[in-house]
């Protein structure tokens, strides 16, 4: 990052300390300095970062936004927000118009009356101690100049809390609609999740960009597994063409928890997913699945890393992608099994399809293992579609781009099957065939 930008968020940085009043002398706000000064000191990350080195984001945000323009307003109707909301998902519905949670347009549940939903703002001012002690869980925020941003400039977004012993059987939907009709967005959203001890609950996210500005969504998202909770969180993007979405998951697991990440893309100009699962209990399951279904000149980076530090616990990843047109992918999965976390089993898996001869892939599977008495595997594919299989079908009276279609609905059906909401399934599939024809 140059010099430029560091005085930019310097200046913001200022900017945004002098109206926090009170708010400066809390543990919270020295969790946002410290990020603040591992964000100047390491900067975004450029083309010599290897983490970034096929995703050059820090490059297109100077290119295509003005960092040092402030947001607009947003300015969207109820007609445009009901638009873009998730249909036919039975639960809840939390809206959040530019990052900020909206509890006038969001809709509770009865079954989730229980749970406390509480504006990030809301959190930090009446419920400090709680916030403090679950929040940057994981201590990641120097591992990535983004994440640094997110929590150098944490003030939107939400707090949800799950008491223990709960089952919910709806789910809870976090709609992020994005305003770009006037001007461009630029948004830091903080998510942070706790799920009590012995409690069971799914979320899902859907991201929408009205407007043809530029957007970029800077995400961040904690969970929090308490022992013997079970959580299957999935993420929805399909975005507009002028968007980019970075963001970054972070996953803590304690004793006994079970916890399923979903990732789903679609659209977007550029999108970049970190996904960190800290495995610090025993008898864990972390499950990981993603699906990008790539065309035109979309990019798509999903990063994964999985740290067991604990024995006998398991990870399961599986990733696919379909590309066409010129659009591009990467994948870089790594998996730490730590001396202590004896009989671990860790699986990853990354395979590919690409449709065009000018889409691409890159992917690299990743193991590092220092105990000795461990299961662990990886592996990736990338080819095109099986000729023989095809012919198998034009053989039985159906027509080629039919017979193209039902072959990557099967490539596909690996991650719709293990997708937990009936009716996301029936969505997603949707999207699937109406892009495939």
């Amino acid at each position: 990052m140059g010099k430029k930008l560091n005085e930019i968020f310097a200046s913001q940085f200022q900017s945004f300390e002098n109206r926090l009043n009170g708010e400066k002398q809390m543990p919270v706000h020295k969790l946002r300095k410290d990020a603040f000064e591992a964000l100047q000191s390491t900067g975004l990350p450029d083309n010599k970062n290897e983490e970034y080195r096929f995703t050059r984001l820090t490059t297109l945000l100077e290119r295509s936004f003005n960092l040092s323009q402030q947001n607009p307003e947003q300015s969207l109707t109820k007609d445009q927000i009901d638009g873009r909301m998730m249909k036919d998902i039975d639960g809840s519905s939390l809206v959040f118009l530019n990052g900020v949670y909206s509890k006038e347009q969001s809709v509770i549940a009865s079954e989730h009356q229980d749970i406390t939903i509480d504006s990030l703002q809301d959190a930090i001012k009446y419920d400090s101690e709680c916030f403090e002690h679950y929040f940057n869980k994981t201590k990641s925020y120097g591992n990535d100049g983004f994440l640094s941003w997110n929590t150098a400039f944490t003030e939107t977004g939400v707090k949800i809390s799950v008491e223990s012993n709960r089952t919910y059987e709806k789910p809870i939907v976090l709609n992020f609609i994005t305003d770009a009709t006037g001007q461009q967005f630029i948004g830091n959203p903080r998510i942070l999740i706790q799920i009590g001890e012995n409690s069971e609950i799914t979320f899902l996210e859907n991201f929408k960009t009205i407007g043809d500005f530029p957007a970029f969504n800077n995400l961040a998202l904690e969970i929090i597994s308490e022992k013997a909770s079970r959580v299957k969180y999935i993420k929805i993007q399909d975005d507009g063409d002028n968007t980019i979405h970075m963001s970054n998951s972070m996953v803590y697991q304690t004793d006994a928890c079970n916890v399923s990440m979903f990732a789903f893309t679609f659209s977007g100009k550029m999108v970049r997913n970190n996904l960190n699962v800290v495995v610090d209990g025993e008898g864990c399951e972390a499950n990981m699945y993603g699906l990008y279904l790539l065309n035109g000149t979309t990019h798509a980076d999903n990063h994964t890393v999985v740290d067991h530090r604990k024995p006998n616990s398991v990870s399961n990843e599986l990733y696919k992608g379909i590309l066409d047109d010129k659009s591009r992918g990467v994948f870089n999965g790594k998996i730490y099994v730590r001396q202590l976390a004896q009989k671990t089993n860790a699986f990853q898996s990354n395979n590919n399809i690409l449709l065009s001869n000018d889409a691409t892939i890159n992917t690299k599977p990743q193991l590092e293992i220092w105990a000795d008495d461990v299961k662990c595997s990886h592996g990736c594919t990338t080819g095109q579609l099986d000729d023989e299989q095809l012919f198998y079908l034009r053989s039985r009276g159906i027509d080629k781009d039919r017979a193209i279609g039902i072959l990557l609905q099967a490539f596909a059906n690996d991650i719709f099957d293990k997708t937990p909401v009936k009716e996301l399934r029936s969505y997603l599939e949707e999207i699937v065939m109406d892009r495939l024809n």
